[in-house]
């Protein structure tokens, strides 16, 4: 299994970004994306499966470079196009695919950037441009009421930073505490009729969220992940319908800023003169959109862990959160991917050389045999220590053990 981001899964994927069919495991069209959770959505994904259409792609590579035709032309668009293919072979499928595997199927869901940094991510904030289209000071009550929530357990529910709604520069957990405690949050914030659409829809979001972590699963969780992924639709579907569409809502002040700076910098470098004279531009309008890969990617969580097992199994939490950032303090800031790369193989190495020899060592441990007559045996590895509380409660009514502390004390004692 495989789980890239959106420029890598593209490319693995050979397939077109941006284009008509985005996902890398189905040919659902971009503009069916909202249907996830409908039984028409479940039946397309079934029958829909990306396969690799390899007589279409010979024939676009024909006509471009035997007859000439330019990579965009009309001869061969029309073999690619609609499938959001690229005149590209595909070498997974090439070499592997005579022998029965699919590489469509490799590509699993991401939790974290399909969820927690997609769709949750993209929700709250147009929850805060719906709050800033009502009543700007209503942003500042959501902030102050996320100031008064207190920490929970070891790293649960970590404290709120004084400016929740600035969400620039978050990482996931962050988001994933905001989803846990936003329910009483945003409670009276918004008109009464709106209100409790919006507290639904930040349940359901909490719901489907906790089941797709799970890390045991049966088939009855199963079942109510798929039942929670149909709710989650319907009332993202409702939210994007009645709530969004009664408010005319724009871009942040920070997202405006932000744009702004974007424009002067485009501006610097191609003209190389001072920006003084471009006029800043004015807030944009901002829709809630549910035509995303993002969205139709819930679907797919239910088979996805049927066939490849619980989402911590193949998650890129750990690794993005963990040991990239950490890997990034020790490069020199100049071409940090390819210092991050070399660090990143480098300690996968090592950490599998250790491994091999852990795993070897304790196979020697239990195949060596020890005589009967022997009072004791000293091992040659220190892997496989025995902690004497745990070895104590595990064997807490055997009399052989009775008054084991001080007799070994003393025995001990006597002998240094």
């Amino acid at each position: 299994t495989t789980e890239p981001d959106e420029t890598y899964r593209v490319l693995l994927a050979t397939i077109r970004d941006k284009g008509e069919c985005p996902c890398p495991r189905c040919l659902i069209p971009k503009g069916n994306f909202y249907r996830v959770g409908l039984l028409s959505d479940l039946a397309a994904r079934a029958t829909k499966m990306r396969e690799y259409f390899r007589n279409r792609i010979i024939a676009a590579r024909t006509a471009i470079y035997k007859l000439g035709a330019p990579i965009k032309g009309a001869a061969p668009e029309v073999h690619l196009k609609g499938l959001s293919l690229v005149p590209t072979l595909n070498s997974f499928a090439e070499t592997l695919g005579p022998l029965g595997w699919d590489i469509f199927t490799m590509f699993t869901v991401d939790l974290l950037h399909e969820f927690e940094l997609g769709v949750f991510k993209s929700v709250f904030k147009h929850l805060l441009r719906l709050l800033h289209a009502i009543n700007p000071d209503a942003i500042n009550i959501l902030n102050a009421r996320f100031r008064e929530i207190c920490s929970f357990g070891k790293g649960s529910i970590r404290r709120f930073p004084p400016d929740v709604s600035d969400i620039h520069h978050r990482v996931a957990w962050h988001f994933q505490n905001v989803l846990q405690c936003a329910i009483p949050v945003f409670e009276g914030l918004l008109p009464p009729e709106h209100d409790n659409v919006v507290r639904t829809l930040l349940f359901r979001l909490a719901q489907w969220h906790a089941l797709a972590k799970l890390r045991l699963h049966t088939e009855d969780t199963l079942e109510s992940l798929k039942y929670a992924t149909r709710l989650l639709g319907q009332q993202l579907r409702k939210f994007q319908a009645f709530t969004c569409a009664s408010f005319q809502t724009t871009e942040l002040p920070s997202e405006t800023a932000a744009r702004n700076r974007r424009r002067e910098a485009k501006f610097e470098s191609q003209k190389g003169e001072s920006t003084s004279t471009s006029h800043p531009g004015a807030c944009q309008l901002k829709t809630f959109n549910l035509s995303t890969y993002k969205i139709h990617a819930l679907g797919d969580y239910v088979d996805t862990i049927r066939m490849f097992g619980t989402t911590d199994s193949y998650s890129t939490q750990m690794l993005a959160h963990r040991q990239l950032k950490k890997f990034y303090h020790s490069t020199n800031k100049h071409d940090p991917m390819s210092q991050l790369t070399k660090q990143e193989r480098r300690f996968t190495r090592a950490r599998r050389e250790l491994d091999t020899q852990m795993t070897v060592t304790e196979f020697e441990e239990r195949e060596e045999s020890v005589p009967l007559t022997k009072h004791y045996h000293l091992s040659h590895s220190f892997h496989n220590a025995v902690s004497l509380p745990a070895f104590l409660n595990d064997h807490s009514g055997d009399p052989a053990i009775k008054d084991f502390i001080p007799n070994l004390k003393d025995h001990l004692l006597a002998r240094l």
